[in-house]
């Protein structure tokens, strides 16, 4: 690879969804900006580092899904995507810059020699020279066969696996890195490694006992660390319920990061409608009544009792709740920093945190997307200083204020007055911009 870098590097989350609303067949591309310490101007000559998807094999993705667990009496679309999940298809590039006549050449082709991989979760190093991403090869590749975490050096332009042995290497599920100004690397993973220099766990943060596994038939991802050279493997997170994902590097040293867990509950009054086969129009279902980051109605019965699955415990239905805690680069301390979101009974449900990154303010932004959108894209929020819920928004506990002018639409099948925002990046040069990625539709 044939790659001129400057001195300063960006990795900027950018949407080229620009056919999105032609006959064109669109793009998703989507990557993290983080300026580094030496300079962080943000001009048209800093690379870029972005990940692409083709909509349309992901639309498809995304309807045959839908339609399987709301066809399937055991399963229901509640049951939002495993971090294990892999949409193979997506390609990372290094573009020279935002001009329009900009070169870009695709990484990871070269590497696994297919370009059937995926690749997600892309976070620049404090210093801007080291971008780090997990991957997962394409399917029978006889070392990469599992979600790894690589690191694309700006200098050498080399791509490693951080872990070296295969074995080893493969032996999780690995996603979500960040690396510490500790210089440690901080990742969710299933390894449940353990940790002996703490091993017992903080009991206030196992989660709610009234909750079940996320998925029964997959292990909790919960925060690990290991070394830059992919040893001195420890867990800092526990849970038997939960997921613990999408970390992101804070100013004062500590990592941010998103708590996933599920509840259910036993609805009797849903029985009746297993028994004349579950509602399977997913036009009708998804996206009614709902506008912009408001609270959506509550759902009828019927809605309601479509959502619910069968169990041994009987009709039950899925709740997911959310976490914004922090955390230290030795897993010391951690911290709340919201009260606890708990998704109502209505097209709600189907939201969820999908990026977080700090911005120059010291406030969080966040990215609320809709997990069937057709085109990645969801609302871009700030979340204000805790307040206490304040009715009449999703995500009401995280005190969201969009940071749009116009209103943004989540949900399927709608038009957005405001576009789609896959992520933003400050440029952290004082200035207060932010880069984002964006689709007009």
């Amino acid at each position: 690879m044939n790659i001129r870098l400057g001195r300063t590097f960006f990795m900027l989350t950018v949407s080229a969804l620009l056919f999105a609303c032609s006959e064109n067949t669109p793009q998703e591309a989507k990557a993290d900006e983080q300026a580094s310490s030496n300079n962080s101007s943000g001009n048209s000559e800093s690379p870029i580092a972005l990940i692409s998807r083709p909509m349309d094999r992901h639309f498809d993705r995304l309807q045959d899904q839908f339609q399987n667990n709301l066809i399937d009496q055991s399963k229901t679309p509640l049951d939002l995507w495993s971090p294990y999940e892999v949409s193979r298809g997506a390609q990372l590039s290094l573009r020279s810059g935002l001009d329009v006549n900009a070169s870009e050449d695709e990484l990871l082709s070269a590497y696994f020699g297919s370009s059937d991989y995926d690749v997600k979760d892309l976070n620049l190093s404090p210093d801007g020279r080291t971008l780090l991403f997990a991957a997962h090869g394409p399917v029978g590749h006889p070392t990469d066969y599992s979600w790894n975490i690589y690191t694309l050096n700006y200098d050498t332009q080399l791509i490693k696996r951080v872990i070296s042995d295969d074995n080893v290497a493969n032996a999780g599920q690995d996603t979500s890195p960040v690396l510490t100004m500790a210089g440690n690397i901080i990742f969710s993973s299933d390894r449940d490694a353990g940790n002996p220099n703490n091993p017992r766990p903080n009991e206030e943060f196992l989660g709610d006992p009234r909750c079940e596994k996320v998925d029964p038939i997959e292990n909790p991802s919960l925060l690990h660390s290991m070394s830059q050279n992919g040893d001195s493997i420890i867990q800092l997170t526990y849970g038997r319920t939960n997921h613990d994902i999408k970390p992101t590097l804070l100013t004062d040293g500590r990592v941010a990061f998103i708590r996933w867990e599920r509840s259910t509950q036993v609805v009797e009054q849903c029985l009746s409608y297993f028994g004349l086969g579950k509602q399977t129009n997913s036009g009708e279902l998804l996206g009614a009544k709902a506008f912009s980051i408001a609270q959506p109605e509550e759902w009828e019965e019927p809605e309601f009792c479509a959502y619910a699955k069968l169990t041994q415990q009987g009709a039950v239905t899925v709740t997911n709740h959310y976490k914004l805690l922090t955390i230290s680069a030795d897993g010391a301390q951690m911290e709340q920093l919201y009260n606890t979101v708990t998704m109502e009974p209505s097209e709600e449900s189907f939201l969820a945190v999908d990026r977080i990154v700090q911005a120059e303010n010291g406030n969080l932004y966040a990215v609320l997307k809709h997990q069937y959108n057709e085109v990645l894209g969801g609302a871009l929020v700030e979340l204000q200083p805790q307040q206490g819920p304040a009715g009449g928004s999703v995500f009401s506990e995280l005190s969201p204020v969009l940071l749009s002018n116009n209103d943004v639409n989540l949900y399927p099948g709608q038009t957005s007055p405001g576009g789609w925002y896959s992520a933003a990046s400050p440029y952290r040069d004082s200035t207060g911009r932010t880069l984002v990625g964006w689709s007009q539709c």
